[in-house]
């Protein structure tokens, strides 16, 4: 298991596995069926310098998006467990991360804790996708992206839920 505090966890689309992000600098995949973790599994953010706060599975299974206190988002291969493109530079801790359901895009919460931006990425670069979601007040805890990429939905310290 992780030597320090899990900061986020996300299920496989296939509902078989889970995978866990730690301050210890390491994700690990689970077996839900059998209530274990995976070992042979590549720990897929090797190498990170600092924590990871959140991570998000695309829907095909084959990457990782992670966020972390060094205020980038990474975006690995889960076969290989080989960093695929970033690391993306935001402006502050980046804290929740969601694919879009085609996994070209990522909405994404950063430490500002008020807006939200959509980034569209590739391989090489990521960009900023229109103008930051603003309207909350107070800090903003919780992220969800629908399944068919229509609306976003951020929940926040204020008591309130937006969709955009």
């Amino acid at each position: 298991g992780h030597e320090r505090w899990i900061r986020s966890i996300s299920y496989f689309p296939d509902g078989q596995r889970m995978i866990s992000g730690s301050e210890d600098k390491t994700t690990q995949q689970w077996d839900l069926e059998a209530g274990k973790e995976i070992e042979e599994a590549w720990d897929v953010c090797e190498g990170r310098v600092y924590a990871i706060y959140c991570i998000d599975i695309s829907a095909d299974n084959t990457l990782l998006v992670s966020g972390s206190f060094d205020e980038t988002a990474r975006i690995w291969n889960l076969d290989t467990g080989k960093l695929m493109a970033g690391p993306f530079k935001g402006v502050g801790w980046v804290c929740a991360v969601r694919f879009s359901p085609d996994s070209k895009k990522l909405a994404v919460r950063l430490d500002l804790g008020t807006c939200l931006e959509v980034w569209d990425f590739d391989a090489v670069m990521l960009e900023t996708v229109g103008a930051p979601f603003e309207g909350h007040t107070k800090y903003i805890g919780g992220l969800a992206l629908s399944s068919d990429g229509a609306l976003l939905a951020s929940a926040s310290n204020n008591n309130t839920i937006k969709l955009w």
